[in-house]
């Protein structure tokens, strides 16, 4: 028996999927359908303050993600210090593009899920209420990201070394009052998505990493941590992490140490738990941990939305009567270097080469979705085979659900996929 979804709605790019029922055997083939753009090859031969412009243009909702991972990248390589507000400031714009991110995705694309509504338009038509919510708590992240980056998308004030324009007293105390503001949302966010009643999964894999710092929940770091216990560089991510190209698909998939993981929020609150502000974690103890069910990315995503506003406010009260220094002398230099973070769906890695001249010669990125694609496929092959006797219907319908509560980026996911034949 096989059971194809030709188009999953309400995810960030095009998927379709086959499931293969063989008795009690199951496979599931995600396939990304979105086109190569070949980012990677584009930047090589570009001078390095080039590159974080052209990188953000991977994913409109994933750039700022994708700006700061390729500038710490790249500042590595050519042995860089940025200032400690750099780091700060940076640490807060990841906040800003995790609420804007988290927020569409429980409201938009995850929620109809749940509350009976087959589309955006019966959502609104529905419950305008919580639509209003959810657009105000995006306009305040929205707000964030445009205060510290200049643009609300693509942000054109963060540069390798620093930012090209330092926010005033007066804008940080605005922002302060902005994010004041959006805490009532935020609130109303996380009571609204942990009442959601969940579809029950055993995740096939409970093995997860997360970008890890000295900060207690870390958003930007030099190591990487996974839940078994290995920690490690992130500059020897490839001594760990192995890329595998499939031949139904233009994303790459990832195992570390010869198996699946999953990255995203579900990831980074197992292990950063302790680290969470204390409304944040008010919330958390209400729900079961660790988080062994994929579904409960989406109780994750409305804490970390909380904690990120809390944490947010705390770094910009700490900074906003001092004088700040956010840029730094550059000087070129060849190297490498590996750029590690988290963007909303969990852990982004840039890694570059850069010659004397400033000239990239290595590109290579690799995003969440590609990291939690065998996990994604696995948890599909679960859920088949604990609802055999679903209608297909039903059972089309719970398979889109878990495609949509890891929120894949597809696009930020697409990668140009050598494929070699052998011919006997």
């Amino acid at each position: 028996m096989k059971v194809s979804v030709s188009s999953v709605s309400r995810v960030v790019g095009h998927i379709s999927l086959d499931v293969t029922m063989r008795g009690d055997d199951v496979d599931a083939k995600l396939r990304i359908l979105n086109d190569p753009r070949f980012i990677e090859a584009l930047v090589v031969g570009r001078r390095f303050d080039e590159v974080p412009e052209i990188v953000s243009r991977i994913c409109g909702p994933c750039s700022v993600s994708h700006t700061l991972a390729s500038i710490t990248a790249l500042e590595k390589a050519m042995k860089i210090e940025p200032p400690e507000d750099v780091c700060l400031l940076r640490e807060v714009l990841c906040h800003g593009v995790n609420i804007q991110n988290q927020t569409v995705h429980l409201y938009f694309l995850a929620l109809p899920d749940y509350i009976g509504c087959g589309s955006l338009a019966e959502l609104v038509k529905k419950h305008p209420e919580i639509v209003k919510t959810g657009l105000k708590l995006k306009t305040y992240g929205n707000k964030l990201v445009e205060a510290i980056g200049g643009r609300m998308v693509h942000p054109n004030a963060c540069i390798v070394g620093g930012f090209t324009k330092t926010p005033s007293k007066e804008k940080i105390e605005a922002t302060i009052k902005v994010l004041k503001e959006s805490k009532r949302y935020a609130l109303e966010t996380a009571d609204l998505f942990l009442k959601l009643d969940l579809p029950e999964l055993n995740s096939p894999n409970n093995l997860h990493l997360a970008t890890a710092s000295e900060r207690a929940y870390p958003f930007i770091g030099d190591m990487l941590s996974a839940s078994d216990g290995l920690t490690f560089p992130s500059a020897d991510y490839e001594k760990f992490i192995e890329e595998e190209p499939r031949t139904y698909t233009t994303s790459k998939y990832c195992r570390l140490k010869g198996s699946s993981f999953y990255v995203g929020s579900r990831a980074r609150l197992n292990i950063y738990r302790k680290g969470l502000s204390e409304s944040a974690e008010e919330y958390a103890s209400k729900i079961e941990f660790p988080l062994k069910n994929p579904f409960e990315n989406i109780p994750a995503k409305a804490i970390e939305i909380l904690h990120c506003i809390d944490a947010s406010m705390e770094i910009l009260e700490d900074i906003k009567d001092r004088r700040l220094k956010t840029n730094t002398e550059l000087q070129i230099s060849s190297g490498e270097g590996v750029g590690t973070l988290e963007a909303p769906r969990g852990v982004l890695i840039h890694h570059y080469q850069v010659d004397r001249q400033g000239v990239v010669r290595y590109a290579n990125i690799i995003t969440p979705t590609a990291l939690n694609g065998n996990h994604i496929e696995e948890s599909l092959e679960s859920l088949v085979k604990e609802n055999m006797k679903l209608e297909e219907d039903e059972l089309k319908f719970n398979l889109e659900r878990l495609i949509r509560a890891y929120d894949p980026c597809l696009g930020c996911a697409t990668h140009l996929v050598e494929i070699k034949m052998e011919r006997v």
